[in-house]
């Protein structure tokens, strides 16, 4: 098996350690893993160059992660007979074009974040659908 280079191993650690916050239910299981990913992260060697990109990396990630969280909420906050997460992001994303002027007009909307979600999950979409 081909060795890793500490920078995909890093950033393999981030990935796992997003799904894990954004599926992240009060568990011991959950908590053990999240543990066991930061502890690694920790871990890993590098200059204190690599450890400013990779704090800037996870800094992002965690803005991300609070964008999710903001639009799952919005959502979940404008529906009536229903309830959304992170996992249904193609519903998320439909919801959001469908009721943009709508969400636009609310007070208060971080629109800073709808139009980042619509943005990453555009992407997301166009890029899956390619063969």
């Amino acid at each position: 098996m081909k060795k890793r280079s500490p920078e995909v191993k890093l950033l393999l650690i981030t990935i796992s350690i997003l799904k894990i916050l954004l599926k992240m239910p009060d568990n011991k299981e959950n908590e053990m893993e999240l543990s066991k990913l930061l502890q690694e992260y920790g871990e890993q060697e590098r200059t204190d160059k690599e450890r400013e990109k990779l704090d800037e990396l996870l800094d992002s990630a965690s803005k991300e992660v609070e964008n999710e969280e903001y639009i799952i909420n919005l959502i979940n906050d404008l529906l009536t007979d229903s309830t959304t997460d992170a996992d249904n992001w193609e519903f998320n994303l439909d919801y959001i074009r469908k009721n943009y002027d709508m969400i636009s007009e609310i007070e208060d909307v971080n629109m800073s974040y709808v139009n980042s979600y619509l943005e990453a999950y555009m992407f997301v979409r166009i890029t899956m659908s390619r063969p």
